[in-house]
């Protein structure tokens, strides 16, 4: 990590020039971009921001920190220092933005996002081409501390050839949660014999099931979910309702009938195992689809999205996001650089390696191209991703206030031995309930 940052103080001040203004004096400027992408990445970012610096003499320059714990850690030292760069990823999920908006220690970048700052007509963004709810992640009262970028999207991987032995429709665009728990009903072998267990679905990921994804399934027919702040921002109050009951009842049943795997399953050897054909359903991102593409799967298969109910059909909320300091000295060229990032540096990166799609749609294009390039699957793929990225109806998938870490251990000692049957669902969830409106209303 150090070597990575070896002879970096931040680009807050040491940069002089700038080509947008903000009153600095004359020659070249640097701007520092701190990502945690792979060195492939980094190559097609700066093949492709070269562009921006013959254009507009603007240089930036690319620092690498290794993503996770590392990443986050580093952030917050560079915060103690007053070192941080110039424009850095963040997420709203971790440490390297919630805290840092809400004690003013990021830059704001509304008259940017709006296009009232001088220094956007240079390189203007539509805010209405960003998909809905993303804009919304990174406000804090009513400020944009992040620009969103990466997006993530969220459904069921399935064995095409699976579906149609069982005689099951294959997943749509609007399949319905009873069709997800028919399916994995059907698709479940039992251990006996010599046969073995097989799992109608696998997921190492709880959010299907855990209070975000009972909250999306509550929302669907026709509940108001664990609380109306559906981005999980200043939530006021939790309360249950008939619909997250019934969901956690559905679950319940399906984990105790070793239909699906349950919330400690971790999924080292599901992908690998979905492409050699051994597994009938598996709930993830669509990152995994490139893992899909390059294991060369002899079977059929596709990417649906996550299933509908009787009211609507709501869609996972989670992306990435640009944030500046606060002592940002040089925001017009920043901007360019941000902006420059969103319209043509994802778009021709992505195009050559398909890492996720962009919050802000026309970016989005690069990454698409790819996946269409894989043929009808791609194409069913890249349906899927679009149908989420522009879905207005969506759910954030994690908490975001201070109380958010002591829920998690909350989830441990009652969500989750309620979805495992060891405690009854009623009584369980009113105290998950009780005691999580107890951390909201200590602050």
């Amino acid at each position: 990590m150090s070597a990575a940052c070896s002879g970096f103080s931040g680009g807050t001040g040491s940069n002089s020039g700038d080509s947008g203004g903000s009153g600095a004096s004359a020659g070249p400027t640097t701007i520092s971009l701190m990502t945690w992408a792979t060195p492939q990445d980094r190559k097609l970012y700066q093949a492709s921001l070269d562009k921006l610096t013959q254009k507009t003499g603007i240089h930036v320059k690319l620092v690498y920190v290794g993503s996770g714990a590392q990443y986050y850690q580093k952030i917050n030292s560079m915060v103690l220092s007053n070192t941080l760069p110039d424009v850095f990823w963040c997420a709203n999920l971790d440490s390297s933005f919630q805290p840092l908006a809400a004690s003013g220690k990021l830059y704001d970048w509304t008259p940017y996002v709006d296009g009232t700052a001088a220094g956007a007509k240079k390189a203007p963004l539509d805010k209405n081409q960003f998909g809905p709810g993303y804009l919304d992640q990174y406000q804090v009262n009513g400020k944009q501390y992040g620009v969103p970028n990466e997006a993530n999207t969220y459904g069921v991987f399935y064995n095409a050839d699976m579906f149609q032995k069982a005689g099951l429709k294959l997943p749509s665009a609007n399949w319905t949660w009873d069709d997800l728990f028919t399916d994995m009903q059907k698709l479940t072998v039992k251990s006996g014999g010599s046969a073995k267990q097989r799992y109608g679905m696998q997921t190492g990921w709880g959010d299907l099931y855990d209070p975000v994804g009972l909250s999306i399934y509550s929302i669907d027919n026709g509940g108001h979910g664990l609380a109306p702040e559906r981005t999980w921002k200043s939530v006021s109050k939790f309360s249950t309702d008939p619909q997250l009951e019934e969901g956690a009842t559905r679950w319940a049943a399906a984990i105790k009938a070793g239909e699906v795997t349950n919330p400690d399953f971790t999924a080292t050897n599901t992908w690998a195992a979905f492409i050699n054909g051994q597994v009938p359903m598996a709930w993830g991102g669509q990152w995994n689809a490139v893992s899909i593409f390059d294991g060369k799967p002899k079977i059929n298969w596709g990417y649906a999205p996550i299933p509908r109910g009787s009211a609507e059909q709501v869609a996972p909320l989670e992306s990435n996001a640009f944030c500046s300091p606060s002592s940002e000295k040089n925001p017009d060229a920043t901007w360019q650089v941000i902006s420059y990032m969103l319209t043509t540096v994802f778009n021709e990166a992505y195009a050559q390696d398909p890492v996720a799609p962009i919050a802000y749609v026309p970016g989005s294009k690069g990454y698409l191209s790819n996946l269409d390039s894989h043929g009808a699957i791609g194409k069913q793929v890249a349906s899927t991703v679009q149908q989420e990225l522009k879905n207005p109806q969506k759910v954030g998938t994690g908490f975001l206030d201070p109380w958010a870490g002591k829920a998690a251990n909350l989830s441990k000692s009652l969500w989750n031995p309620m979805l495992e049957g060891k405690k009854p669902v009623g009584p369980t969830m009113n105290s998950y309930v009780d005691q999580v409106n107890k951390l909201i209303s200590a602050g």
